[in-house]
């Protein structure tokens, strides 16, 4: 699609609460082309440049997380590290305010001039992909929602076996899982055990196994991937979950 046509379904709806929408979608495509999520031809002017999304994956949040966690620009990599260092911190409830404070202490600081403005931004980011819940005006609880856990579930990978080395590859890949102390984040404790109780995943302990983990008190060792029942909705947009 030529940027003139995207602006031109876009950019009157961003107009209503935003004075440069325009501006806002080039920053938004060069981002995207910037993180490999886009393809852009290099047209002098902006109108004719072609937007392409290449190559084709069926998550655009779950894909978005693994993108950014592969850019060697620390900037870039700014808006994972913020997730990082708040799950390794075992932050689970927190406000924007609290995670500015943070920032301003951490290693990120060296990047940014950390602002309510920057950490509000990259909250909305992160709620849009699914990472955190964001509860207006500034709350915000760092939980992966459903559909992202449902994505990240049913990837190439294994649908059942040791939690541990999922979780692993999750945290390798994906996004942060565990704490500085080598514990599940309760946020994401909380998410599986979400999917359990819905009948989607089972969780189960072996006494002789290595490496089990506690999600919020309880001991699993191995996991199956069941998916969803069929005809279930709840994978869509109008699903909230449970917090």
């Amino acid at each position: 699609m030529r940027f003139r046509e995207l602006s031109g379904v876009l950019t009157p709806n961003w107009a209503y609460y935003l004075t440069s929408s325009g501006a806002l979608l080039k920053e938004t495509v060069s981002f995207g082309v910037s993180l490999g999520l886009f393809t852009s031809t290099a047209d002098r002017s902006w109108d004719d440049r072609v937007i392409g999304l290449e190559p084709y994956h069926p998550s655009l949040a779950l894909h978005s997380l693994q993108l950014l966690g592969k850019q060697e620009d620390p900037v870039q990599r700014a808006f994972r590290g913020v997730h990082d260092l708040l799950v390794e911190q075992g932050v689970f409830y927190t406000s924007v305010s609290d995670v500015l404070e943070r920032m301003e202490v951490s290693p990120l600081r060296e990047l940014f001039k950390w602002n309510i403005t920057k950490v509000a931004f990259w909250a909305h980011f992160m709620h849009d992909l699914g990472l955190v819940v964001r509860l207006p005006p500034e709350r915000l609880i760092l939980s992966p929602a459903s559909p992202l856990l449902r994505a990240q579930f049913s990837e190439d990978g294994p649908t059942s076996g040791s939690l541990r080395s999922l979780l692993e590859a999750w945290h390798h890949d994906s996004f942060a899982v565990f704490t500085r102390l080598g514990e599940v984040h309760e946020g994401l404790a909380r998410a599986l055990l979400r999917l359990e109780s819905l009948g989607e995943l089972q969780l189960s302990y072996a006494s002789d196994s290595a490496g089990s983990l506690l999600l919020c008190g309880r001991r699993v060792s191995h996991f199956a991937w069941l998916g969803q029942p069929a005809g279930d909705l709840r994978q869509g947009a109008a699903h909230v979950d449970p917090l």
